[in-house]
């Protein structure tokens, strides 16, 4: 029996400097501080706004652009023509520069009536953003 007290004693002490390791539970480093995130300034942020679009002048406006609503040549006015020329030409300097390049006045003045000019007008404003003009 004292074989087996002894040989306790000696296998605690031997074993003590172990226990003070492994009893203070385990070891979770620190967390990495996050990366610092960009500042944006208040003035640039705006509040999403809904966007209202009229699909039947929006499509209709597709349509003559794109060239897929056939137009009339009959009782197309010099006058007509014209004005149409000017106003089609004004829409135009407002697109952006590669789609200016493709839109053809010539094809289209004086043979649109009042709602497919606006239609088509409102079409190019709506497709490709065009800022007012002051």
């Amino acid at each position: 029996m004292k074989t087996h007290a002894s040989f306790f004693v000696i296998l605690s002490v031997l074993l003590l400097p172990a226990s003070w390791v492994v009893g203070s539970g385990s070891y979770a480093p620190k967390p990495k501080p996050a990366a610092p995130q960009p500042v944006i300034a208040q003035a640039f942020v705006q509040e999403a706004k809904p966007v209202v679009i009229d699909t039947e002048r929006y499509y209709l406006g597709q349509k003559l652009y794109t060239g897929k609503l056939r137009l009339s040549a009959k009782g197309v006015s010099e006058y007509r023509v014209k004005q149409q020329t000017k106003m089609l030409n004004q829409v135009k300097a407002d697109l952006p520069e590669e789609i200016a390049k493709e839109f053809k006045v010539e094809k289209l003045a004086g043979k649109l009536n009042n709602k497919q000019f606006w239609s088509l007008r409102y079409y190019l404003h709506q497709r490709y953003v065009v800022p007012p003009r002051s």
